[in-house]
């Protein structure tokens, strides 16, 4: 191990606390334990660093350190979060500095956490700095949506954020090639921060040895909010009902207040539950369904990462889907992953004529073994090669 190898890489989670994003920040220590030697810090949140560290192989363990980082309150104006993200960000840069980080991957990325995090590389001599890589979750579609006219909002709004001068070292990490795509179409100057990292996946699931007896079982993932499409699969589930369809919905995910009303939840088989659930009991409730159901607010989700498809990925469970520009770009590389109809009235006729048998049928065999090969292909070990190559690209920081 050379000189640069001894320095270690630090990994900080400047923004979640407790299990959120717990199974992402699992797969990109691993993703990068495989991508590069040495020493290996992990900064974040007590909880949260509980839950990465249940999720990590035991093999690695000797490589990870962790240490506690605590992240700013989040219920702010939104100015008043965007400059204590901005501070917390410069102070985790110089930390990584003060430590002799080679590396550092801040792995949720706010506008004012890009904007810290250029500023504390600007206060750095070249000659010590680390390479900073910021991961963008679904903030980054706020490039997309709009704008203040006011010129001090828009210079520390996502879209400001992303142009500010970007020393060398800077990298924003994409999880989606889609997603990059449509950013540098949106964004061409900003072409030469990206690297696209796909979203890792860093559980392997054990199949249950037979399907439980009864009525073929569908799901919703994740928090039940608007924007996920809850409401649809609430009237979804009414018109699969008047159809005399036979199947079973059910809800692995928070309630979220307001989305929809009791009367709308009636034909349901499970409802939301009101404290999230740990990652082995989502894990278990996830393998006993036979179909995923993804409703998402289709332009919201043509600019942000699912981990909710991931999990229906590495569950090997089909989706049925609306038009959905991430399952598009899976799909021109894989083959189909399941069902993909029009809306809702399409989507209601599909799933009134499935039944338990359908599931050994050819068509859904395909959509297994598609789903098997996609998820492969997120595996941190494959993953890591890439990344460690576009790493190498140079940049036109300063």
């Amino acid at each position: 191990m050379n000189e640069d190898q001894r320095r270690p890489i630090v990994v900080c989670e400047p923004i979640q606390v407790g299990p959120a994003h717990a199974p992402f920040n699992a797969g990109l220590l691993m993703v990068i334990s495989a991508a590069w030697p040495g020493r290996i810090e992990f900064w974040a949140e007590p909880e949260h660093s509980a839950c990465v560290r249940e999720l990590l192989p035991s093999a690695t363990s000797e490589r990870f350190t962790f240490a506690t980082h605590t992240p700013p309150p989040r219920h702010q104006p939104a100015h008043s979060r965007v400059g204590r993200d901005g501070v917390e960000a410069w102070k985790i840069v110089r930390n990584a500095v003060a430590v002799g980080a080679r590396k550092l991957v801040l792995s949720c990325g706010l506008p004012g956490t890009v904007i810290g995090a250029k500023l504390g590389l600007a206060s750095v001599v070249p000659s010590r700095r680390p390479e900073a890589h910021v991961v963008m979750h679904s903030v980054l579609a706020d490039v997309w949506g709009w704008r203040s006219r006011n010129p001090l909002r828009c210079a520390i709004d996502m879209t400001g954020a992303l142009h500010w001068p970007t020393p060398s070292g800077f990298r924003l990490i994409i999880l989606e090639i889609s997603i990059a795509d449509e950013l540098i179409r949106k964004l061409p100057a900003i072409a030469s921060q990206i690297i696209v990292l796909e979203h890792p996946i860093a559980e392997t699931l054990h199949q249950p040895g037979a399907r439980r007896p009864g009525p073929l079982r569908v799901g919703f993932l994740g928090g039940a909010s608007r924007i996920k499409g809850f409401d649809r699969y609430c009237a979804l589930a009414r018109m699969v009902a008047m159809r005399g369809g036979g199947a079973a919905f059910h809800v692995i995910g928070k309630s979220e207040p307001g989305a929809v009303t009791e009367s709308d939840m009636a034909p349901l088989a499970s409802r939301p539950q009101y404290v999230p659930l740990d990652r082995p009991k989502f894990i278990e409730r996830l393998l006993e369904l036979d179909l995923v159901i993804m409703l998402h607010d289709t332009e919201f989700y043509a600019h942000t990462p699912s981990g909710v498809l991931l999990d229906a990925l590495a569950a090997e469970r089909p989706v049925l889907s609306l038009p959905n520009p991430l399952i598009d770009s899976l799909v021109a590389r894989y083959g189909p992953i399941g069902p993909r109809v029009a809306n809702l009235e399409a989507a209601a006729e599909a799933i009134a004529h499935l039944d338990v048998a359908t599931l050994d049928q050819p068509e859904f065999s395909r959509y297994r073994a598609n789903l098997r090969r996609a998820a492969e292909s997120r595996r941190p070990a494959v993953l890591a090669t890439a990344y460690a190559q576009d790493e190498k690209v140079a940049d036109n920081g300063y």
